[in-house]
Formats: structure tokens, sequence, C-alpha cells
């Protein structure tokens, strides 16, 4: 939607913060990430590509937005595997920010224990592997977890992108029986062993 609020959870220095503001030139977004330098590294290009920080930018430091707006695009960008309790973490973003016709896009990587090698570092107390992944998902385990979370699957579907290799797609939306919140997800193209 030309006019949609899009919140980037985990948008780091603006990757796709930037590409979104440069080719949706309506849209209000408002991106969060945990790591205060990489934000500010975003707000400091923001001049240089647009002439001055758009008003429709808001750049917030924390997990998730301290407001309950809605909004019509959630973007979770590699976030869930590092989330301790994935369920009610994606149960709560629904239920607290997802507009009642949003979207969530949400993508997870490669994970480095795909086939069952667990990670061997403790990190806060929780075993991880070398980039803080609490798990690896699967096509399958992920699905469960977002029907779990209240989301409907209606497409799952392989893909090829050009950086990273095959990505898996699931387009997770409104059941025709409920009133289940929409979800749209990629994953990668490890979960299809």
């Amino acid at each position: 939607a030309p006019k949609a609020k899009v919140l980037d959870v985990g948008c780091c220095a603006g990757i796709v913060g930037f590409l979104l503001l440069k080719e949706c030139s309506e849209i209000t977004y408002h991106g969060v990430d945990v790591n205060a330098e990489a934000l500010e590294h975003f707000e400091r290009l923001l001049p240089e590509v647009f002439g001055s920080v758009p008003e429709r930018v808001l750049l917030e430091c924390g997990t998730l937005p301290k407001t309950s707006a809605l909004y019509d695009v959630i973007l979770l960008g590699e976030i869930i595997e590092h989330v301790p309790e994935p369920v009610s973490w994606l149960q709560g973003i629904m239920k607290r920010h997802l507009a009642p016709e949003g979207r969530i896009l949400l993508t997870t990587p490669w994970g480095s224990f795909d086939d069952g090698h667990p990670p061997e570092k403790k990190f806060q107390g929780d075993l991880r592997d070398e980039r803080g992944h609490l798990r690896a998902y699967s096509a399958r385990s992920l699905c469960v977890d977002i029907r779990a979370a209240g989301g409907a699957i209606h497409e799952l579907r392989k893909t090829v992108v050009s950086i990273g290799g095959d990505a898996a797609c699931a387009v997770i939306g409104h059941d025709t029986q409920c009133t289940k919140p929409a979800v749209a997800v990629a994953v990668a193209g490890a979960l299809w062993k």
C-alpha cells in the first residue's frame, strides 16, 4: 500500500529501510533495533540520501516500539531465531502492533545447527551459536510456531534469491474460518533438506 505504516524490527543500519523509503515515497517508517550505533549510522545517512531526515521516519532503540501503534506492514528480518520465547513474542507483536488487515514479513537465516547440532556456547544463560541464534528453524517448525502464535498460513513455496541462495516463502494470512493475523514468511533454503 502506498501510504502504509511500516514497522521494521531489527532494522540495524537501515539496509531495508533505505530501499523502502526510496521506492515507497509515501510510507511512514518506524525502525527499531537494540544496536544504538547502527541506528545512529542510519540516522546520519538519512540526510545524505534524502537531503534531511524525512518527517515520516522514526528510529527507536529497543526490542519493540514503546507505543502500541498499529502497522500495516511489520518486518521481522532474521530476528525470531534470537528470541527465547518465539510464540509468545510473535503473539504479542500481532496483538499489539499489527493492524487488522496488516501483514508481517518474517525472515530467518540458514541456521548453523540445521542438522541437529546444537550450539555449544552459552550467552546470557542460553545455548547459542556464534551468531547468537537460539534455534534453527525447519520450514515445518516455523509453521508450527506461527500457527501456535495465531497466524494462518496460506502459501509455502521455495524460491531462488540472488543473495544467500535459495529461500522458502510462505504467505500466512487470515484463514477464511477465523480472523487470524496475516504473516508473510521467507526462510533460508537449508530448511528444505
